[in-house]
């Protein structure tokens, strides 16, 4: 299935160690046969205070051109995954691209958030701009906003949730992958990860 491709760029994350600078991603280890199928498409794009950032579109030159920062590298060849890391409001933001399946021209395949109380750092500058969210999951939404909108989770207990969507795209012949991992605190979000990519 196109939605193990998200999930080998997902597992290549705890792997990678040889990025220069602070602030890796987060390398969650995941587990991607337990994922439910959304009952929503996932999101496909964010805002950056007016600044829209659109999966598969929106490039990490034109990132760093409007907000600066770096791009920092990971992994080789077709593992390579390129991304900036953003202080935002007291959390973190990385906004990446994939070797495989972002193009030459570093389109923008997964965006993460974490919730904190973090400082900038070399490698991940504060920028004065809003980013709460993905596209309607925000950062503090509680839980039951995430199930009725994408599905109800198997144990409503449950800190970790994880949903995955596919659906045809207008290219012919393609399809489009998208995969959610959202973490709660307290019933609220603190963390998500989104990705998203065609397959063709």
């Amino acid at each position: 299935m196109p939605i193990f491709l998200i999930a080998a760029g997902y597992a290549l994350l705890a792997a990678l160690s040889d990025s220069a600078g602070c602030c890796m991603p987060p390398a969650w280890d995941d587990n991607f046969s337990d994922a439910i199928e959304s009952a929503r498409p996932l999101p496909g794009s964010a805002m950056i205070s007016d600044f829209p950032i659109v999966f598969e579109q929106t490039t990490l030159a034109e990132l760093t051109e409007r907000f600066g920062g770096e791009v920092s590298i990971s992994g080789q060849t077709s593992e390579r995954f390129r991304w900036i890391c953003y202080t935002v409001n007291g959390g973190r933001a990385w906004i990446g691209s994939s070797a495989a399946m972002g193009g030459p021209d570093q389109q923008i395949t997964r965006i993460q958030l974490l919730a904190g109380d973090f400082s900038a750092e070399p490698g991940c500058p504060e920028i004065d701009a809003a980013l709460a969210g993905i596209e309607g999951i925000s950062l503090g939404m509680p839980r039951i906003n995430l199930t009725t909108r994408f599905g109800q989770q198997p144990d409503d207990e449950l800190e970790t949730m994880r949903y995955y969507h596919e659906s045809s795209s207008e290219i012919p012949g393609c399809s489009i992958s998208g995969f959610a991992r959202i973490e709660l605190s307290g019933g609220l979000v603190s963390a998500l990860s989104i990705a998203r990519i065609t397959n063709c």
